[in-house]
């Protein structure tokens, strides 16, 4: 049984990536060593999505919560509570950001037609980006 709750040694800081990159937050205690299971994460105050920890998508381990292919729905403010069976401390809120890839969308200058032959398609006039 833990004489007192636990302290923090680290916690998640303020973190911008790039679509597709990996997402790393710290989150532990001084000694004794207490880490936070996935559970023990949130983002903008609500747990992680089942699905993402289900497919390891997301994980915590040692202390780092690892957000694999970051995605733009993951940008938010993130938290950690460390538990021992004397308490817990939850951290201060840590924004992430993520910056998605530019998407170029076709510009009609005239209104299209579709051709469609047997093996094939095209568009007239020509798509411009």
């Amino acid at each position: 049984m833990a004489s007192k709750s636990p302290e923090f040694d680290r916690t998640p800081t303020k973190l911008t990536v790039n679509a597709q990159d990996v997402i790393i937050l710290q989150c532990r205690s001084k000694p004794p060593l207490v880490f936070p299971t996935v559970r023990d994460w949130r983002k903008d105050g609500k747990p992680l999505l089942a699905d993402d920890i289900a497919n390891s998508r997301i994980v915590s381990n040692a202390g780092q919560l690892l957000i694999k292919s970051a995605m733009r729905e993951d940008s938010g403010n993130y938290t950690c509570t460390l538990v021992n069976s004397a308490g817990n401390i939850t951290s201060n809120r840590s924004e992430v950001i993520v910056k998605g890839a530019c998407r170029l969308l076709p510009i009609f200058m005239e209104k299209p037609f579709l051709h469609i032959n047997k093996n094939s398609f095209y568009f007239t006039p020509e798509l411009e980006y």
